[in-house]
This record gives structure tokens, C-alpha cells and sequence, in this order.
């Protein structure tokens, strides 16, 4: 069902804000320039060569201390996945907004964003795509 005049007039003065609240998403986003990796971070990195990958012990310690290095020496490569959705998106916002309100797009953001991660095979566990926040600003 579409919505009334009155209806949209209410949905153009609102303003939503859309929230990935995983630290790294920005890092997925936008890449990263060499950077210091602490002590900490290369536990973390351990801990994920376990979780994900499966090693174990001095492997997953020395894989650790690889991605460190990488990381140190080399950054991380911009993997893009919200300004393609938005790019995505936009062009149908006038029917979803006429049908769903500025929610309806900022839902349809949030899904295409995570189709992108998918399709671009980036390894997550799962939390960047569930702690997403999507709120009315105004």
C-alpha cells in the first residue's frame, strides 16, 4: 500500500542514520595505512586464526605474527561495501520511500551491504552484519 500525501510529507522531513558499530567496519570500508599492531592485537589475530581457520599452537601463533607484519608493512585493502550499496540503492529510493518510509531504504542499504560482503567472499563471523543500527536522527 502506498502512503498518503501527508504521510510522505512526514517521511521528508525525517533524517535516519544508519550505524555499522563493529570497530573494523570502517577498516572493511576504507582500508587501512600501515599501522602499529600491539601486543593485544596479535593475540586477538591468534585467536582469530583459531576460530576461523581452524590452527592450533605455534601455527596459529606464527600466522598471527604474519598478518601482524602485513598489517604493519602493508595496510589493509579497501573492501567497499556500503558506498557501492548506497550507489545501489539510491536510484530506487522513490518507490521504496513511497511504500516503506526512509526505513524501508536504510533496510535495503543494510541488505544490500551485506549481500556485498558475501559476494566479495569477506570473512566475518557473523557480528559486523548483525550489529547494525539504524535509527530515526530526526
Amino acid at each position: 500500500m502506498t502512503k498518503d500525501i501527508a504521510e510522505l510529507a512526514n517521511d521528508l522531513s525525517q533524517e535516519w542514520e544508519i550505524n555499522w558499530e563493529m570497530f573494523y567496519a570502517g577498516v572493511i570500508e576504507w582500508g587501512a595505512h600501515p599501522h602499529a599492531v600491539s601486543e593485544e592485537g596479535v593475540e586477538n589475530i591468534e585467536a582469530w586464526c583459531r576460530r576461523k581457520l581452524g590452527k592450533s599452537g605455534k601455527e596459529a601463533h606464527r600466522m598471527a605474527e604474519a598478518i601482524a607484519w602485513a598489517l604493519r608493512h602493508h595496510g589493509v585493502e579497501a573492501q567497499p561495501f556500503i558506498r557501492p550499496a548506497l550507489d545501489q540503492i539510491m536510484p530506487r529510493a522513490g518507490p521504496i520511500i513511497a511504500k516503506e518510509g526512509f526505513r524501508g531504504v536504510c533496510d535495503a542499504v543494510v541488505t544490500r551491504a551485506n549481500e556485498i560482503l558475501d559476494e566479495k567472499g569477506v570473512e566475518d563471523t557473523g557480528a559486523l552484519a548483525s550489529h547494525v543500527s539504524v535509527r530515526r536522527v530526526r
